[in-house]
């Protein structure tokens, strides 16, 4: 007696590849996009550490900021060319731009490679920096009135502003948009280097400024399920 197998009609393969095509399209941009997150939350815990040891021994060398030997009238300009000089000497800088375009990305959307206010530089590892420091007058006033640089009410964790880093941490590649590869920290009289959006107690920090977020969280979820999130009790959407 003879068995007669019977496979698969071309249809019916055609059905089954047409599915597995149709659950590849949906499943690998999540895959993309969550490998893609886990590259810039270690790139940005990566430079977090070399940016505040670098400030800390800048201070260690030269007090802060506001205390450093300069004119009372001197201004943004000047402090920030000096910090930029101090920087210079403890981090690996692979292209120095100043205050001019070039550092980084063409299509930044946030326009800092433009921003003629703030002295920008190439790490040897490709992330680019945007550094500004406050006038010595508008920094007394900060330290005075115990303000951060913003203005909300959950960023008042900087006592005194005195300026900020911004971090484009993959550099040329990315979206190069704030909260997404783009992050700033801020450097304050009372309590150092801070990320910003470094409030614990308080309410999810704006995607704009969610450095602290990032950092201790390890996500973006900040921009999927923000009012869903919570400092203490939830910080990811699943």
């Amino acid at each position: 007696m003879s068995i007669r197998l019977k496979g698969f009609s071309l249809s019916e393969i055609l059905v089954v590849v047409g599915l597995i095509g149709v659950v590849a399209a949906l499943t690998l941009p999540n895959l993309n996009n969550d490998a893609e997150e886990k590259k810039v939350i270690a790139a940005l815990r990566k430079i977090y550490p070399e940016l505040a040891t670098a400030y800390d021994e800048i201070v260690a060398e030269h007090g802060k900021p506001v205390d450093w030997n300069m004119p009372n009238n001197a201004s943004k300009i000047d402090m920030t060319t000096k910090m930029a000089e101090y920087l210079k000497e403890k981090l690996p800088v692979k292209k120095d731009c100043g205050f001019n375009s070039g550092c980084f990305p063409s299509n930044d959307q946030n326009n800092i490679d433009t921003y003629g206010g703030m002295y920008k530089m190439v790490l040897k590892d490709g992330s680019a920096l945007a550094i500004e420091i406050l006038s010595k007058s508008a920094m007394l006033t900060k330290i005075a009135n115990h303000e951060s640089l913003h203005p909300q009410d959950n960023e008042q964790y900087c006592d005194g502003a005195m300026g900020r880093i911004k971090a484009d941490v993959n550099g040329s590649t990315g979206d190069n948009l704030h909260g997404y590869d783009v992050f700033e920290f801020q450097m304050c009289y009372g309590n150092g280097f801070v990320a910003d959006g470094d409030n614990p107690e308080g309410p999810m920090t704006d995607p704009t400024w969610a450095t602290a977020w990032a950092l201790k969280a390890g996500n973006r979820d900040y921009l999927k399920c923000p009012d869903d999130l919570n400092w203490n009790s939830k910080r990811t959407c699943k």
